[in-house]
């Protein structure tokens, strides 16, 4: 009875939460999760790009590249955030696509103050890219070469997993 009554309460209290966020009653996971759609800046300085498939990955890179350049971000960390989130969704498509379910990852590019924000959604199964890292052998450098871009260049990574909902976000 423990564990119905302790699902059945969290279950009400997320919807709270959401409620009270959103200031409405929730109809999807994404207002459950209640993750600000704005991230506190103005809609010039956000990027958001659907992917859908592996085919979208490049493109998605080459725009991401151009919103930093746009917005007069020197074109190394330019580079650097259309690379890291390429290797992101990348790994994203090619691991999480291939269930033969329909799957959707959004990519979210925000300038912050002095840095960037990098967040890749998917609704794939479970993947902390951080859990990975610790579990690479540090004398393979090929292995899982993507990850190993992004934590280099990323200032700091942050992993979530709520609602069938995988969340990555970096800090460049």
């Amino acid at each position: 009875i423990a564990h119905v009554l302790n699902g059945v309460l969290t279950t009400i209290a997320v919807v709270v939460y959401a409620i009270l966020v959103r200031k409405r009653f929730p109809r999807s996971t994404e207002d459950l999760i209640a993750i600000p759609d704005g991230f506190g800046v103005p809609d010039e300085r956000r990027l958001s790009i659907p992917i859908r498939s592996a085919q979208e990955v490049t493109n998605a890179s080459e725009r991401i590249t151009a919103f930093c350049i746009a917005r007069e971000i020197d074109r190394k960390h330019a580079y650097y955030a259309g690379l890291c989130m390429e290797e992101l969704a990348a790994n994203v498509t090619e691991h999480g696509f291939n269930d033969g379910k329909p799957h959707t990852a959004e990519i979210r590019v925000v300038q912050k103050d002095d840095g960037l924000l990098l967040r890749i959604k998917d609704d794939c199964r479970a993947f902390n890219p951080q859990e990975a890292m610790e579990l690479m052998d540090p004398k393979d450098l090929t292995h899982n070469i993507g990850l190993r871009i992004v934590q280099r260049y990323a200032k700091k990574m942050y992993y979530n997993s709520a609602l069938g909902l995988n969340v990555i976000t970096i800090e460049l």
